[in-house]
């Protein structure tokens, strides 16, 4: 094969991972990381968009919604934060997922990868739901679908009014040497950074 036709081969996976791309982060999330494109990252970017974005993402077999829980729980599992947070907010924004769908997730997480990474993902998502409600309610930016917005917690409510029953029978919940703190913690610093994600 020449080398025109190989660079033509290149160019329609890349077009075709693209679009992809664009369709799971949103064109405004894409375009910032093409512009920040230099001569010495720009041969990794079209690599990626070619590869992961076309080869990975376009193929039968997993549907995106299950493409985008695994690809959450991988990064947290790896403490890629950065990618995490770009892929939550951007199934959020789109609704491609709940935030039940988004807790669960976290909460398997824990089991399988640990208590310290699924506290650190706790942090993030709610960092990010933050800044999603907050951008809904100044109508500058999507923010949060609006039916996620208003869905009721209805798991907290249970929770509550079972540990107060269990309180008052004499259990005593959440001290001694039943485990860590779960609580969240500060929120991780790998987004501040700027590198633009995949």
């Amino acid at each position: 094969m020449s080398t025109d036709k190989i660079e033509q081969s290149k160019q329609v996976l890349y077009e075709a991972g693209l679009q992809k791309r664009r369709e799971v982060l949103g064109d405004e999330r894409v375009d910032a990381a093409l512009a920040a494109r230099t001569e010495f990252n720009a041969d990794f970017q079209d690599m990626i968009t070619r590869t992961a974005w076309q080869e990975v993402w376009l193929r039968e077999g997993l549907d995106q919604t299950t493409r985008r829980l695994l690809t959450l729980a991988i990064t947290a599992s790896l403490g890629r934060w950065a990618e995490f947070r770009l892929h939550v907010k951007s199934a959020l924004q789109q609704a491609a997922i709940d935030e039940v769908t988004l807790r669960e997730t976290l909460m398997q997480l824990a089991v399988y990868a640990g208590v310290p990474a699924a506290n650190t993902a706790f942090a993030e998502a709610q960092s990010v739901l933050r800044e999603l409600r907050e951008e809904a309610d100044s109508g500058c930016a999507p923010g949060l679908q609006q039916q996620q917005r208003k869905q009721p917690d209805q798991r907290a409510a249970r929770h509550y009014k079972r540990h107060h029953a269990k309180t008052k029978t004499g259990v005593k919940q959440g001290t001694g040497n039943n485990g860590p703190d779960h609580s969240p913690g500060p929120a991780g610093t790998d987004h501040k950074t700027g590198a633009p994600g995949a």
